[in-house]
């Protein structure tokens, strides 16, 4: 996938130069901006994956909410120090992280297991039947695995 800039910086102009009902509300302000600097400085090709870029309308799975955080703001840096005193990480932030990961991992593999189960043979016959489309564009976190065969 290609990384334009130059059409990246257009659609928030374009965006903001938008009067009445077709301009932004201040919540979705946040979150252009927010992308905007994320697809800047991660790019496109892992962007169903990262949630500075998909939180609110892809499908990415926020697991470390300080994920959403610019890597290179002041109040990053100092998050980090706080996060990053030893003690504190041991004992808070790492159980949390695991907790969390664990958990999704979980829920990932009974989603799995489920629609397997329900759908399997169903979607057997339809995909030798049909030609399905690469649905990991973007390296999606949000997937589900039928018969071993990943969306």
């Amino acid at each position: 996938m290609r990384n334009d800039l130059k059409l990246l910086d257009m659609m928030p102009q374009d965006q903001f130069s938008q009067k009445g009902l077709y301009c932004p509300v201040p919540y979705w302000k946040n979150y252009t901006s927010r992308t905007a600097y994320a697809i800047r400085s991660d790019g496109l090709q892992n962007f169903r994956a990262n949630s500075r870029i998909g939180k609110g309308y892809a499908d990415t799975s926020l697991i470390n909410p300080f994920d959403l955080l610019p890597p290179d703001s002041w109040k990053t840096k100092i998050y980090y120090r706080i996060l990053g005193v030893p003690l504190f990480k041991r004992y808070f932030v790492d159980p949390y992280i695991t907790l969390i990961e664990v958990h999704y991992q979980q829920t990932e593999r009974y989603k799995d297991l489920y629609y397997t189960n329900t759908l399997g043979s169903w979607f057997k016959k339809f995909s030798e039947q049909y030609s399905l489309p690469d649905t990991l564009v973007g390296n999606p976190q949000n997937t589900v695995s039928i018969n071993n065969y990943k969306i």
